[in-house]
């Protein structure tokens, strides 16, 4: 789930058998943030499939499952659907995902039915500052009780984001004009 891990991977994997190790999970969250990526890839993103792609080769070669980082957008049926057909399209094996509520459960049971809704999204600093502050204002606003995360409207924010926008505006917000 870090930079380390997943250049590692390989490695790890090679000690499965001492760990009775059978699955892999990627964590996008842990991975995000370790790697200083702001604001964080989202799934619909190509850049964020050049990091799955390889973590699921290596798994499947090493006849472990893959399991899928969870999608922080809970109500975003559309983008769900996109994510199951494109590990679909790249798990040769059996797969899971790790879902964050119940709808994305059973969203998940059914096959899919959409295509890939694949962007490459680009973000002045301006921007990439505004979602940070909206991020960490949303984060506080709205933090589960008792919980390390946050929900607003559908949207899960992870105590990762949090941390990373906390960052990239204590290294860049002076810089936006």
């Amino acid at each position: 789930e870090t930079l380390e891990g997943v250049r590692r991977l390989d490695e790890i994997l090679a000690a499965r058998d001492d760990y009775a190790m059978t699955c892999v999970h990627y964590g996008h969250y842990d991975y995000s943030l370790d790697a200083g990526h702001w604001p964080f890839l989202r799934q619909n993103t190509q850049a964020f499939w050049d990091i799955v792609h390889p973590i699921v080769r290596q798994t499947e070669a090493a006849g472990c499952t893959y399991i899928h980082t969870p999608l922080g957008e809970l109500t975003n049926d559309e983008l769900l659907l996109s994510v199951v057909h494109h590990l679909n399209e790249t798990c040769r094996a059996p797969y899971g995902m790790t879902p964050l509520n119940f709808h994305q459960s059973q969203l998940n049971a059914r096959p899919p039915l959409a295509a890939d809704v694949m962007q490459t999204p680009s973000f002045t600093l301006a921007q990439r500052i505004e979602i940070a502050k909206q991020t960490i204002q949303t984060f506080c606003d709205h933090r589960v009780s008792k919980r390390s995360f946050s929900l607003k409207e559908g949207a899960f924010i992870t105590p990762h984001e949090y941390r990373a926008a906390l960052r990239f505006l204590d290294e860049h917000e002076g810089r936006a004009a």
